[in-house]
């Protein structure tokens, strides 16, 4: 009984590592993404000035961005929710993490620190 309790907490402790090293990773990329879909946007607009593109392809250039800042918030939710199941398989999580991610989760600047 204590030996299956042990493994199956070193088993979650590897999956949740894994996890926020993956939710990192995966949070740099669409952080990323919303930078290329940002100039992709700024393009579209120029382009509708200049008359070369449609109201067509400037809202198709607004909707990605939209679509890809909801999968870069998502993700840094994720990671957040990683970092909390981590800790408390191990033994860590305390009343600060709490206290800290709710500070966190109340800034209105859409940023996490690295």
């Amino acid at each position: 009984m204590l030996e299956s309790k042990h493994r199956e907490v070193e088993r979650l402790t590897h999956q949740y590592y894994r996890g926020v090293l993956s939710q990192m990773s995966r949070t740099k990329a669409l952080k990323q993404s919303v930078t290329s879909n940002e100039v992709a946007l700024k393009a579209a607009r120029a382009s509708f000035n200049a008359g070369t593109r449609t109201i067509v392809d400037v809202l198709n250039a607004q909707s990605d961005l939209t679509m890809a800042k909801q999968a870069h918030y998502a993700a840094q939710y994720e990671y957040l929710l990683e970092g909390l199941r981590l800790k408390q398989v191990t033994g860590l999580l305390s009343k600060e993490d709490i206290i800290q991610l709710n500070c966190l989760l109340g800034n209105r600047s859409g940023t996490l620190p690295n």
